[in-house]
């Protein structure tokens, strides 16, 4: 009886755990095939808190395809902007803008990928001003075999 209990425990457990870290879906209906959407991801710290205007709070969505606004926040460590900062963390606010194809993963991460890319794909808003301090946040493109395949800084700001 008590092993009973404790495995139904556990399963609840680790239900919840991967239900915390899934990919939700974005879009009404039923759940569509791996074939049909593309998968946005935020692999650095933080969370997305924006798709196409609609307000969130995660790490991890299935959009249909199609062109897209994104806002998300990055943590950085306070010795990434100046030694003087050792121990604390700041959040800077993110925006970008992607255009999702079906099988495509989007991953926001502060890693540029080191396979070549095509220098238009980077872009900046026009009339913004971008600030270099030594980070910076990228979207990169994944096709469905998982190579990088483009990449765009994202415009962040304090």
């Amino acid at each position: 009886m008590i092993s009973r209990v404790l495995g139904a425990g556990f399963a609840l457990s680790v239900s919840l755990a991967l239900s915390c870290t899934s990919i939700k879906p974005l879009y009404a209906g039923d759940r569509r095939p791996a074939d049909e959407v593309g998968m946005l991801k935020m692999v650095t710290n933080g969370a997305i808190t924006s798709i196409g205007g609609r307000s969130l709070e995660g790490r991890a969505y299935e959009l249909l395809p199609g062109d897209y606004s994104i806002e998300f926040r990055a943590i950085l460590r306070g010795t990434e902007l100046h030694p003087s900062l050792e121990g604390q963390r700041n959040t800077i606010q993110c925006q970008s803008r992607i255009t999702v194809e079906a099988t495509h993963e989007y991953q926001i991460t502060r890693t540029r990928p080191k396979s070549p890319m095509m220098a238009n794909n980077e872009r900046q808003s026009p009339g913004s001003t971008k600030i270099f301090y030594q980070f910076k946040v990228y979207v990169v493109d994944l096709d469905p075999t998982g190579k990088p395949i483009g990449s765009i800084e994202a415009l962040c700001s304090w």
